[in-house]
């Protein structure tokens, strides 16, 4: 088992060798991965409830012969959704309520029918907001991507009237960027294409690379990085950023330090950003974070291989584990170092809900700006199990700080409060006595 000070691998207990090429984590300890056998298709999935320690494997059996996943989201160990393509055109997207044993299909033969057309991503922010976007559906000038959106969890789908349209009706086969009810994804000719409210409308700028941006990332609702490199080629990098949400983009020159192209992603409550890279010799395998906007990247470590890339929190992050001298697959790497955590960070969020200890088990959220744009809010007990999840829709974020968390009929002990907005992810732990 390969390791190092800064990531442990999990290896994944397939029955045929194959690569982690898509993850998504639900929670801290929920993660789904899709995976392609060496040499084929990505056919099949597996979960893990505890941090990647084990896993369930998944065939979706309602596959045929000439369909693959192309991507993946979940908001929970059972609930979760898959978007297919067959070949070069056409798709659907599949959802599973029972943990992957079952799977239903969710799209008409309407949706993602052209020539060229497949699902490039679904993602779903509750258990009833989704978004799903594909290529245009016949790839020519004037031709928009084919995005739809979903309140009754994919049992409809709403098209989105008043598409962009760019060069290319073409875009990156990569999840999109979420932060808080806001998305960002590319297209092939260096567009970013961006939703401030779960999908429902879209603008687009030209970011100036000219070329497909792999990795998009936001650390918050204004602050990205978008870059483009050849992560097995030893190919130059290019880094944009921007500080508008996207609608401007400045090249990054002059930036020190390594940044690996495999992936990158913003990591949630810190500002900070990681990045991840596989390569025979060319040195570009490894990780490195960066906490200045991408100016600086600092190395974690140089010597493992990675894939793609999903960071939930500063503790709890994985990428698509190989041994590239070998061909091997090796599950994934699970983050295992705590310097992407920040004691100033904890020290900000520290009254997030009050009165902390509780006697009664009632708690109020702050009035400080995480309570105040909170958009989602979820409570684990001490094993990390998922108690309470409640979903805050967009009228109602802004009323979020003062309102109570009644938490009264669990048992005494000690909590984890997590609130997601626009800003990120940040947490407390609570006592309830």
């Amino acid at each position: 088992m390969l390791a190092s000070a800064q990531w442990v691998t999990q290896p994944i207990n397939f029955v045929a060798p194959s690569y982690v090429v898509a993850l998504h984590a639900a929670d801290a300890n929920t993660l789904w991965v899709a995976a392609a056998e060496n040499g084929g298709a990505t056919r099949t999935l597996a979960r893990s409830t505890d941090g990647g320690t084990s896993w369930t494997i998944r065939n979706p059996s309602v596959l045929n012969a000439t369909e693959e996943i192309n991507a993946l989201t979940a908001i929970s160990p059972t609930t979760a959704w898959i978007a297919t393509r067959y070949g070069q055109a056409g798709g659907r997207i599949l959802r599973t309520t029972d943990g992957g044993l079952t799977w239903q299909q969710q799209t008409s033969s309407q949706q993602f029918g052209g020539p060229n057309s497949y699902p490039n991503f679904v993602h779903f922010f509750s258990a009833t907001e989704g978004v799903s976007m594909g290529n245009a559906p016949a790839l020519t000038p004037g031709a928009a991507p084919e995005i739809y959106t979903t309140t009754d969890g994919g049992a409809t789908w709403t098209t989105v009237a008043a598409v962009p349209v760019t060069t290319s009706g073409s875009a990156v086969q990569n999840p999109p960027a979420v932060v808080g009810s806001h998305l960002w994804f590319s297209s092939f000719d260096g567009y970013v294409y961006h939703s401030p409210d779960r999908g429902r409308t879209w603008t687009a700028s030209n970011s100036g690379a000219g070329t497909p941006l792999w990795n998009l990332t936001f650390r918050d609702a204004q602050h990205g990085l978008a870059s483009y490199q050849d992560p097995f080629s030893g190919g130059a990098t290019r880094l944009f950023r921007t500080t508008d949400g996207g609608s401007t983009w400045t090249a990054v020159t002059g930036f020190s330090g390594p940044l690996h192209g495999a992936a990158m992603q913003a990591v949630p409550g810190t500002g900070q950003y990681l990045s991840v890279g596989g390569s025979l010799g060319s040195g570009l395998r490894g990780s490195s974070y960066s906490r200045d906007n991408g100016q600086t990247w600092v190395p974690l470590e140089t010597q493992l291989n990675h894939l793609t890339l999903c960071v939930y929190s500063p503790t709890a992050a994985w990428s698509g584990a190989l041994d590239l001298s070998t061909g091997t697959p090796l599950g994934v790497h699970r983050l295992s170092t705590t310097v992407l955590g920040t004691a100033a960070s904890a020290a900000r969020h520290a009254q997030l809900a009050y009165p902390n200890p509780s006697a009664d088990g009632i708690f109020h959220l702050g009035t400080g700006p995480e309570a105040a744009t909170a958009t989602e809010l979820r409570v684990r007990d001490a094993l990390g199990r998922e108690v309470h999840h409640q979903q805050l829709p967009l009228a109602e974020a802004a009323q979020a700080a003062g309102r109570s968390l009644n938490l009264s009929g669990y048992p005494a002990g000690l909590y984890t409060l997590e609130l997601r907005s626009a800003a990120g992810v940040v947490q407390q732990k609570l006592v309830i006595q």
